[in-house]
């Protein structure tokens, strides 16, 4: 008998272990709630419902190895792209190292299949867009510098984010759909984060609604990651969507530096998924001594949605000027529609493409003659890749 229920632990042990969850106990007639654990051989999958276009995507994230520093894994977007009256089966695939020290999290760029199922990556970047959401709380401490583990240990911690100081909160365990979360969120101005995670490391994303994108996790199971599951899908790479070698088909260094006047440094970085999110974009910033030109190109959905979604952002920054001295307009100058504002900390202009209007460039700097000068040469740079 004493075998026998030994052999019956060690079962339910090895269950336990291989399924990466614990069911916690529930009334008889209640849902049974799961706590979320993490660990190699583990697939789980997110349903990503975009508000404003209709929009449904699937992010799946495989834990592929764990090691005693670290876990390791890959991280998909998976849906389906309406292009010449046609639908097309899209995807991204990254790679992903969590520490299992301080939660430091890297993540590769987009990768071929051949790329995705290696393990000798560097994972010094990480990009929060929408493939990058499982991880959401983790950003925070990447990018901010905020303090992962004391904000589970203590329920409180603190991070700053363009100068302003943030106090996020967690709650006590609830339960959401079927499983167990903590409540996470921030009630600081000017932008509120709130969101459920998981109770056990890495503490994932559970359930998210920002932005205009609803997010939660739907299944847990046991799956490897199988290239020939991708067979059907196209997957992109940088720069898939735009003809974008670089910043330097904008602005180079050395325009930079002449309009500066003196050396400038160079930093480029993609947000978002340029097929499916509206709000997708790829950011150049020239940064000298003092000042600095930003170049963003930004995909919208209409020439309409676009103008608004730049007049509320101005209306914001005018009530909360000191001097109230923020004043926009709109105008054809360089040949597209244009928003431009001028006061505050920068000179900011906007245009519109009219070969897609769904196509959007801003350029900002603190002078406005730096700022027109950049964007009579961008100007020229916004035609679309057929």
């Amino acid at each position: 008998m004493r075998k026998e229920a030994l052999a019956l632990t060690g079962i339910l042990l090895l269950v336990i272990a291989v399924s990466g969850c614990v069911t916690q106990d529930q009334p008889d007639d209640g849902p049974q709630v799961i706590e979320i654990g993490f660990m190699k051989g583990i697939k789980y999958t997110y349903d990503m419902a975009y508000a404003d276009t209709n929009t449904i995507a699937v992010t799946e994230l495989y834990v592929t190895d764990e090691m005693p520093p670290y876990w390791e894994g890959i991280v998909t977007m998976k849906g389906e792209l309406e292009a010449d009256n046609e639908t097309h089966k899209i995807a991204h695939i990254a790679r992903f190292r969590i520490s299992k020290e301080n939660f430091w999290i890297g993540m590769t760029r987009r990768l071929s299949l051949q790329d995705a199922v290696k393990t000798d990556h560097l994972y010094n970047d990480f990009i929060m867009n929408d493939i990058s959401k499982p991880f959401h709380l983790l950003f925070f401490g990447r990018a901010y510098g905020m303090n992962v583990t004391g904000l589970i240990r203590t329920g409180k911690s603190t991070f700053i984010d363009n100068g302003w100081p943030y106090n996020m909160e967690r709650g006590d365990p609830v339960a959401v759909d079927d499983f167990l979360a903590y409540k996470v969120d921030t009630i600081d101005y000017p932008t509120r984060h709130e969101f459920y995670i998981s109770l056990g490391e890495p503490y994932l994303l559970i359930y998210s609604n920002q932005d205009g994108l609803i997010m939660n996790l739907r299944s847990i199971e046991l799956a490897q990651f199988r290239t020939d599951a991708w067979d059907e899908y196209a997957l992109f790479l940088e720069y898939t969507t735009f003809n974008r070698s670089g910043c330097s088909d904008y602005l180079s260094e050395a325009e930079a530096e002449e309009l500066l006047g003196s050396d400038v440094t160079l930093s480029s970085s993609t947000q978002g998924n340029l097929e499916l999110d509206p709000r997708a974009n790829l950011v150049c910033v020239y940064d000298a001594e003092e000042e600095h030109i930003v170049v963003m190109l930004d995909r919208f959905r209409s020439v309409t949605d676009s103008v608004d979604y730049f007049k509320s952002f101005l209306d914001v920054l005018n009530s909360t000027s000191p001097d109230g001295g923020i004043t926009w307009d709109e105008t054809n100058e360089f040949g597209v529609k244009s928003v431009s504002y001028t006061g505050g900390l920068t000179n900011d202009i906007r245009f519109v493409s009219d070969i897609d209007p769904a196509f959007m460039v801003t350029v900002a700097s603190q002078r406005e003659s730096v700022t027109r000068a950049v964007a009579e040469k961008v100007e020229k740079k916004i035609e679309l890749t057929e």
